[in-house]
């Protein structure tokens, strides 16, 4: 999950609004990132395969902040592969939250139905598969933060590398100040983030989550009526 090279990328300018960014946030500007990004058709396709299956997934949910909840998987793969992950984590980022939300979310303690966990492989590939369950295992504030970044294993870097983007998507557009919700993980995030991602080559990942935090704190409320009155995604079929 080493970055291999950012040198290509076509953008180098560090975030400073949260409303002007290079990140997706719908399938035509995450496809059109990866073709200007020069990925292989291969990993092209297997992105495109993840994305389909993200739809029967999450499709009718919408997040805290009123956006669809596929902007916010669509964010995430395009922060991820803009930071030179691999087309592996890219897809783990698309449908990191098979488990948690949407189609076959459960509670967090509960036991994972196999056959959901067969479809998931079978949608995609049995590591994307495992990624995406390893998310929903191992939360931020479980995971204890080691002195170096040789104190993970591969299993909790890759998921910490995920809730990294999570966490960086969860900002863009002002995200966090149109929804009545409170980011509970974002210490714990950061924290992680801090000691992972210079060791893995994320640095510019680091910087635009330093820069997040940052930027939101300046962010003053919006008005109250247009604040979200729920706290947890729902479904657009339950909304009156």
């Amino acid at each position: 999950m080493e970055n291999p090279s950012t040198s290509d990328n076509a953008w180098d300018q560090p975030l400073t609004d949260l409303r002007h960014h290079p990140y997706a946030r719908t399938w035509p500007q995450l496809s059109n990132q990866l073709i200007a990004m020069r990925w292989p058709v291969d990993d092209l396709k297997r992105v495109q395969t993840s994305y389909a299956f993200s739809i029967e997934l999450f499709a009718n949910l919408v997040r805290a902040n009123e956006a669809p909840f596929l902007s916010h998987t669509v964010g995430t793969a395009s922060i991820l592969a803009l930071h030179g992950a691999p087309a592996t984590i890219v897809c783990g980022g698309l449908l990191h939250a098979a488990y948690t939300h949407g189609k076959y979310a459960t509670a967090p303690n509960a036991a994972l139905d196999r056959n959901w966990r067969l479809a998931v492989a079978r949608h995609t590939t049995p590591e994307i598969e495992l990624l995406v369950r390893n998310y929903r295992r191992y939360r931020p504030a479980d995971i204890p933060v080691p002195a170096d970044a040789g104190g993970y294993d591969q299993d909790r870097a890759a998921v910490l590398l995920v809730r990294a983007a999570n966490h960086l998507e969860e900002h863009l557009d002002c995200g966090l100040i149109y929804a009545n919700k409170v980011q509970t993980q974002g210490v714990e995030v950061m924290q992680h983030a801090r000691v992972l991602l210079p060791a893995l080559g994320y640095n510019r990942l680091l910087a635009d989550l330093e820069a997040a935090e940052r930027l939101m704190g300046d962010m003053r409320p919006v008005p109250a009526d247009a604040v979200s009155p729920e706290t947890q995604t729902r479904s657009v079929a339950q909304r009156g």
